[in-house]
C-alpha cells in the first residue's frame, strides 16, 4: 500500500528491542504528507512493520505496528519527529524515529494471542488483523480499549461464533488484508487460494479459484428402497494461484495478489469482468 504519489526524500532509523535485537526502518516520504515505512531483516530479529497510511498528523492515531518473529507478539511504535526537511521545490516534510510503546498481543495459543505471525492490517478504527501459521486459530482480529491512558487489544473473532476462526479452515496462510468495509481477505498460500469474509468474520468467496456446479444424480436409501435424486455439485479448480504469499485490497475493492513463485502480481475484482482500463483513484 504504497501512496501514489512523488517521492520525495528518504530516511532510515533503528529501532531497539528486547534482548540488545533490533530493526532498522527505511522511511520513504512524499510531497503528499504521506509515509511508508518498509522495513529489511535483521539477522538478531525478523520483523514486519505495517503503518497505516493517512495524513501525517502524528496524533495519538499514527502508531506502526510490527511483527515480532522472535518473540511471538505484535509490538507497537510511536512517532517522534528527528529533522526537517526544506526540498528543493520549497516543501517542508518532517523526519521521524519510532519509539517503542508497547506490546499489543503476546505469545499463545488461543484467541488474540501470537504464534508464528506472518501478515498483519489494520482498518481505519484501529482493528488490528493477523495470519500466522502456529496453533491453534490462523488468522486474528484484536481491537484497542482504551481506559484511562491504558490500552488492552482484546479478541473480536471467537471460534464456534466466526467462520474465520473454523480450525484447520486454512492451511499455512500467509498473508491478510481487510478493505473500507472491514472484508478480510486471507492468503490460503497452501491452499491456493484467497478466501474473503464479511465484517463479522463469516465466509463470502474465495478468489483465484474457479468454481463449477455439475447437475448430476445421486442414490439415496429411503427405508429399505434406493432413491435415484437429482443434484447438483459444486467442484473446484485450482492451481491458477501457486503460491500467493502477500495480498492487499485498494479502495475500489480490487484485490492485488503476489504469486512468489510464478513472479507475478494478479488483480482480481468481485464481479465477473475485469476492467483491464481501470484508472488510478484520484
Amino acid at each position: 500500500q504504497v501512496p501514489e504519489s512523488k517521492l520525495t526524500a528518504w530516511g532510515m532509523y533503528t529501532m531497539p528491542l528486547s534482548g540488545g535485537s533490533q530493526v532498522d526502518f527505511v522511511g520513504i516520504y512524499s510531497w503528499t504528507s504521506e509515509v511508508y515505512f518498509s522495513p529489511f531483516e535483521r539477522d538478531t530479529e525478523k520483523a514486519e512493520a505495517l503503518y497505516w497510511l493517512g495524513q501525517i498528523s502524528f496524533d495519538e492515531n499514527n502508531y506502526i505496528y510490527a511483527l515480532d518473529y522472535t518473540h511471538d507478539r505484535i509490538i507497537r511504535f510511536d512517532h517522534q519527529r528527528t529533522h526537517l526537511l526544506k526540498l528543493i521545490n520549497g516543501d517542508e516534510i518532517w523526519t521521524h524515529r519510532g519509539v517503542f510503546k508497547s506490546s499489543v498481543s503476546e505469545s499463545g495459543t488461543g484467541a488474540g494471542t501470537v504464534n508464528q505471525p506472518m501478515g498483519i492490517d489494520v482498518d481505519y478504527s484501529g482493528n488490528i488483523y493477523y495470519a500466522q501459521t502456529g496453533d491453534f486459530f490462523s488468522v486474528h482480529k484484536i481491537r484497542p480499549a482504551t481506559s484511562g491512558t491504558y490500552t488492552t487489544y482484546p479478541a473480536v473473532f471467537q471460534q464456534g461464533t466466526n467462520d474465520i476462526m473454523d480450525l484447520f479452515r486454512f492451511s499455512k496462510p500467509a498473508d491478510v488484508a481487510v478493505d473500507n468495509n472491514q472484508f478480510v481477505y486471507v492468503a490460503n498460500t497452501e491452499e491456493q487460494e484467497i478466501q474473503v469474509f464479511d465484517s463479522d468474520g463469516q465466509f463470502f468467496l474465495k478468489a483465484g479459484v474457479e468454481t463449477f456446479t455439475i447437475d448430476t444424480t445421486m442414490q439415496v436409501f429411503q427405508g429399505s428402497d434406493t432413491v435415484v435424486v437429482d443434484t447438483f455439485i459444486t467442484v473446484e479448480e485450482k492451481g491458477f494461484l501457486v503460491e500467493p504469499e502477500a495480498v492487499t485490497v485498494d479502495n475500489r475493492g480490487i484485490i492485488y495478489i503476489c504469486d512468489t513463485v510464478t513472479g507475478r502480481i494478479l488483480r482480481y475484482r468481485l464481479s465477473n469482468q475485469l476492467d483491464e482500463d481501470l484508472q488510478p483513484i484520484p
